[in-house]
């Protein structure tokens, strides 16, 4: 395992507008400013979810992080969490559920997470609303 965090959500109008209805496939995110979950492998509404993401090389992020030696923010990872607890916390899988992150406790980045990796994306709801989730990333 290569970074855990605990991570709470806020919910509610504070937080974000209400979701929109869409038109994409279940399961595929929409994100901010872009998906970092590829993939929504296993849900259970209210509970848990499992993702995946493939990291390719030419992800926008790498061209600042760092020139030359190409690594994912860990921020990044904090953040894939939050987009696949949207999943787990929404009412119907084509509608994301209004969450924004509020707080990252007891983050812990292992090793770096690099070009060609395959992550395995973990949360598991410990109570809400307000949402609090424990998420983990994993390279798999």
């Amino acid at each position: 395992m290569r970074s855990s965090s605990d991570t709470t959500i806020a919910e509610g109008r504070d937080a974000l507008a209400a979701p929109a209805r869409s038109t994409r496939p279940a399961g595929v995110l929409r994100g901010f400013p872009y998906p970092l979950v590829d993939a929504v492998l296993d849900v259970d509404r209210g509970r848990r979810g499992r993702g995946r993401k493939v990291v390719s090389a030419n992800e926008p992020y790498f061209a600042g992080h760092f020139p030359g030696v190409p690594v994912m923010p860990g921020v990044l990872l904090c953040e894939a969490l939050v987009q696949l607890a949207t999943v787990v916390v929404a009412e119907d899988a084509l509608v994301e559920a209004p969450v924004a992150l509020a707080e990252v406790s007891h983050a812990r980045f292992r090793h770096p997470v690099l070009p060609g990796d395959a992550l395995d994306l973990h949360v598991e709801t410990e109570g809400g609303p307000p949402w609090r989730f424990r998420g983990t990333v994993a390279v798999g």
